[in-house]
């Protein structure tokens, strides 16, 4: 028996059109959008949108699953974990499985090392909207360039601090104030050139055990100062939280809201606060908002 398209994702979305009119969900439907890094606060975004009926989406990540991924990576399970499946193949799956009706381009690529790879992809799907969700510092600057060549939108976020903050903007490639003017003015202080045989991520990570180490709680600190090498923490709920900021963003943008957060201003989400507030990033110390990671 065939299904009725038409009647499926009518009924799948009617609850959304209740709230957005049907003209706006035609043209996230048909938006080309592509989503780089599918971890904690990648894979939720991939999933709320096609959630919300976009339908044309190019999902980009490298690798398999960890079980130090479980925590927060919506596609990671142990099953997953064990049958090493890339991350890719294990989004594709489950978002084919919310809806069968997408046109969903899965790419296994490195964003560092195939960059121009990638630039030609997305340029031949003519994507619209760029998705930041990366969480080393040189490929979160790789996608903030692959904006400016494109001249689409990019929107980005992350976890940050002490893993119950985030961080979410939305970046204008035709503004006046670049990514890089912001992020470089405190990256500059470590690295005089970024370029891939330089440790910026290292660099960054012992800054930011420095500019933290008097708020960590005493445990904590103690597993540091035994293995540097420990991962960011990050807490379940927040790359959630900050996905669906993102994603509500994305609405706005839309939809033609006034309220869209535009770089450089910023949403900072305080979840132990239960708070969320817009700062100006040119207006504070950027060390205290790096990494962005998700």
């Amino acid at each position: 028996m065939m299904r009725d398209i038409k009647k499926d994702l009518d009924e799948m979305l009617s609850r959304n059109k209740l709230v957005i009119s049907e003209e706006y969900l035609d043209e996230i439907s048909n938006m080309p959008i592509a989503i780089i890094g599918i971890g904690g606060v990648g894979s939720v975004v991939a999933e709320q949108l096609v959630r919300i009926g976009a339908r044309n989406l190019t999902i980009v990540a490298r690798g398999t699953y960890e079980l130090g991924n479980v925590n927060r990576q919506i596609p990671a399970t142990y099953l997953s974990v064990v049958s090493k499946i890339p991350k890719i193949y294990a989004m594709a799956q489950r978002l084919h499985a919310i809806n069968p009706y997408l046109r969903l381009s899965a790419v296994n690529f490195d964003v560092v090392g195939e960059r121009n790879k990638l630039h030609e992809k997305l340029k031949e799907q003519d994507i619209k909207v760029l998705f930041n969700c990366v969480d080393e510092y040189y490929a979160q600057m790789i996608v903030a360039e692959l904006s400016d060549k494109l001249k689409v939108p990019m929107i980005l976020g992350g976890v940050t601090n002490l893993g119950w903050n985030g961080i979410v903007s939305v970046y204008n490639p035709e503004g006046k104030i670049k990514y890089q003017h912001i992020f470089n003015r405190h990256i500059q202080s470590l690295k005089n050139t970024l370029n891939e045989n330089n440790n910026i991520d290292k660099e960054i990570k012992e800054y930011w055990l420095l500019s933290h180490k008097e708020e960590m709680p005493d445990w904590l600190k103690e597993k540091y100062l035994v293995n540097k090498d420990l991962p960011y923490p990050v807490i379940t709920p927040v790359p959630w939280i900050v996905a669906s900021f993102e994603v509500v963003e994305f609405i706005k943008l839309i939809i033609h809201s006034e309220d869209v957060v535009f770089f450089p201003r910023a949403i900072w989400i305080n979840t132990l606060n239960s708070r969320a507030e817009i700062i100006d990033l040119r207006n504070i110390d950027i060390k205290n908002y790096l990494p962005w990671r998700p």
